[in-house]
């Protein structure tokens, strides 16, 4: 049984190929779920519970971050192996585990200091879960893509996804119970990821119990940067959610969230879009193969630019009226957000790149300089824009973060490859 499995998904001859397709899928599947998620939630049980789900789903991708720490780029990166599989798993798991502390945390804190209801707190436990078992596979699918097999971990994401989706949303449907079909997907989820593991993933990444508890020390600091990048990228790009949740009413955070979700599925399709790449750019780093290296940034860049420009416009055109009717709420208010937002993911999607970059040379501690300068200029000043401009101070707020954090990154690459290339000449 487990040849004919791992036979289905060995079975392609353009490898590459079908790793930008899946991946693609994959994608859009992670980047909609959310969409499909609110639009179900808003139609069946009302901008209350949607407010609800959008500020547990914002906790939750926060506390994501926690549990991945990072080490997915690095991992798959890591092209000479020096650290071996069994390693990420047992950093895996003390990740995890503070993962779900600080799940525990933020649920404790918004019943003490925000007054969450138990039915909230229910909710927002049950999404950080899912999450959860994102960070579980995640580790496995990273280290199919480092041993070139990016299609499989890919297409078992997309099945996955598409599963925990219609599971999800059909018993929302059918129940009307947001809390119960939350907790059946969990399960649903669990049973998905532990047989993958079981059945697929395991001839990518046998797990050699030889742990080297210093070595995963070292694996942990080296991506301490990245964590705290990726932890700060995630609290500057929800900053104005936490300021609505603080300030305003469920209702106003299930808008502005409505108009937010084309902004959260550009940043996140980025992501997988160029995963494909990871590979290639970090050999040819290795190689000093600078001018290649550039290339293919600039590639990728002017890609991102096209996309940007392409979305600002459909969004001008059609966003509003296409959101209203999703949602089935008058949105008609909010479309200077809506464009604000739009640019604002595209400086997230570029920032998210260059990350992805800085990462590949191996200068990932200076990723905190530029999260830390835009966490701190959103600490300050989130809750004062919101209370005083309300959503479209938010807007604001948050394009404004993500264009600065974007330029800092575009600064300290340039700075990176030119000594590179100075030191290669000398």
């Amino acid at each position: 049984m487990k040849e004919k499995i791992c036979c289905f998904f060995k079975n392609d001859n353009n490898i590459l190929k079908t790793s930008y397709f899946w991946n693609t899928m994959a994608g859009l599947l992670n980047a909609g779920q959310s969409v499909v998620i609110l639009m179900v939630i808003s139609r069946i049980n009302g901008l209350e519970d949607a407010g609800i789900f959008s500020i547990a789903n914002a906790i939750a991708s926060l506390m994501l971050t926690v549990g991945n720490f990072g080490m997915r780029n690095y991992q798959v990166t890591d092209i000479n192996e020096k650290y071996p599989f069994c390693n990420y798993i047992l950093s895996r798991i003390c990740t995890d585990l503070l993962m779900v502390l600080g799940s525990f945390y933020y649920i404790i804190k918004g019943c003490l200091l925000e007054d969450y209801s138990f039915y909230k707190m229910s909710i927002i436990l049950l999404v950080c879960l899912l999450k959860l078992l994102d960070s579980v596979e995640d580790i496995f699918e990273g280290r199919c893509q480092q041993k070139g097999r990016l299609d499989v971990a890919a297409r078992c994401l997309t099945i996955r996804y598409a599963l925990v989706l219609g599971t999800l949303c059909g018993t929302i449907i059918v129940t009307g119970n947001v809390l119960v079909s939350f907790a059946v997907s969990v399960m649903v989820s669990a049973g998905i990821v532990m047989w993958y593991i079981k059945n697929i993933f395991n001839s990518y990444g046998k797990i050699e119990y030889k742990w080297d508890f210093r070595s995963v020390k070292c694996l942990l600091i080296e991506c301490i940067p990245l964590f705290g990048g990726s932890y700060l990228s995630m609290y500057i790009g929800n900053a104005p959610k936490y300021a609505i949740d603080a300030t305003m009413a469920s209702k106003e955070q299930a808008c502005f969230n409505f108009v937010f979700m084309p902004v959260f599925v550009v940043g996140l399709l980025n992501n997988f879009i160029y995963q494909p790449i990871l590979g290639k750019l970090a050999v040819r780093w290795k190689k000093k193969e600078y001018w290649v290296f550039i290339k293919m940034i600039l590639k990728q860049c002017v890609f991102l630019s096209i996309a940007i420009i392409s979305v600002l416009v459909g969004g001008y055109l059609l966003g509003v009226p296409v959101l209203s009717f999703l949602y089935s709420t008058d949105l008609a208010n909010y479309k200077n957000e809506l464009l604000i937002l739009l640019f604002g993911g595209g400086m997230l999607a570029l920032a998210g790149f260059l990350n992805v970059t800085i990462t590949i040379i191996r200068k990932q501690k200076w990723l905190l300089a530029g999260y830390g300068l835009v966490a701190f200029i959103a600490l300050c000043s989130s809750k004062g824009i919101v209370v005083s401009y309300g959503t479209l101070g938010a807007a604001f707020l948050y394009s404004g973060l993500m264009a600065v954090l974007a330029g800092i990154f575009i600064i300290e690459l340039i700075v990176f490859i030119s000594k590179a290339m100075v030191r290669e000449k000398t």
